[in-house]
């Protein structure tokens, strides 16, 4: 299970024009707890990355910035707004970081702590 690339099928799915968090990013993955594993790795990807801001709609870097203008994204204060660029309409047949937390529990069910 490839998570770049699965997170790379996810960022794609983000129409021109709108934004989405790295938290819903993670929702979409399987798991909020997922955002520092989206932010560690959203440069990685082949897509666009630069779609995907914090949760308070904050753009801190001006690349991002840039290309968030060049897709007409309207940025007031350095922050986009979420109510009305947001996108988290994602579709994944399968959540891989779901299968993996339940692959883990079942893993912890056979691990004996003592003899």
């Amino acid at each position: 299970m490839d998570l770049i690339k699965t997170l790379e099928k996810v960022v794609n799915q983000i129409p021109e024009g709108k934004v989405s968090t790295f938290k819903d990013v993670a929702i979409a993955l399987g798991s909020s707890y997922a955002v520092k594993f989206v932010a560690s790795n959203i440069k990685k990807i082949n897509g666009p990355w630069w779609r995907v801001i914090n949760s308070d709609g904050v753009i801190r870097n001006p690349i991002q910035r840039e290309m968030l203008l060049r897709e007409k994204i309207n940025i007031v204060n350095n922050r986009v707004d979420l109510k009305k660029y947001l996108f988290k309409n994602f579709k994944l047949d399968v959540k891989p970081l779901e299968i993996l937390r339940k692959k883990q529990i079942e893993l912890s069910k056979k691990v004996i702590l003592h003899d």
